[in-house]
């Protein structure tokens, strides 16, 4: 099992999950899947329940509207496949679920990783 996450868009040295705001139109677990193809450049198949929550806090107390926390759904999904990200500036990495492995991003896009997780 490999985990996909990307370096934080100002903060290169915290690393974070693909994750957005849902949309009326999608379930949560096509926003996750959504989130999954722009951020990481991954698509395959998800499952239709979450599997984890959690809050996420974004922004700083010493600025104009503070932090605000926002609770994330986390949804596994088997990974079929991984091209460029269709967002600028991500760097998705996969790492080895049980953290003593890192694949390098070039081997993440092969075609093949047919038994990995987001």
């Amino acid at each position: 099992m490999r985990v996909s996450a990307r370096p934080h868009q100002r903060r290169q040295n915290k690393w974070t999950f693909p994750k957005g705001a849902p949309e009326p139109r999608l379930s949560h677990s096509q926003a996750a899947e959504r989130e999954a193809k722009e951020e990481a450049g991954a698509t395959g198949i998800i499952e239709p329940h979450h599997f984890h929550i959690y809050v996420h806090s974004k922004g700083v107390f010493w600025h104009p509207g503070g932090v605000q926390e926002y609770v994330v759904k986390a949804f596994l999904m088997e990974v079929r496949q991984t091209r460029q990200p269709e967002e600028d500036d991500r760097n998705p990495t996969w790492f080895e679920a049980d953290g003593q492995e890192r694949c390098s991003p070039k081997a993440a896009r092969s075609n093949t990783p047919t038994n990995s997780r987001l």
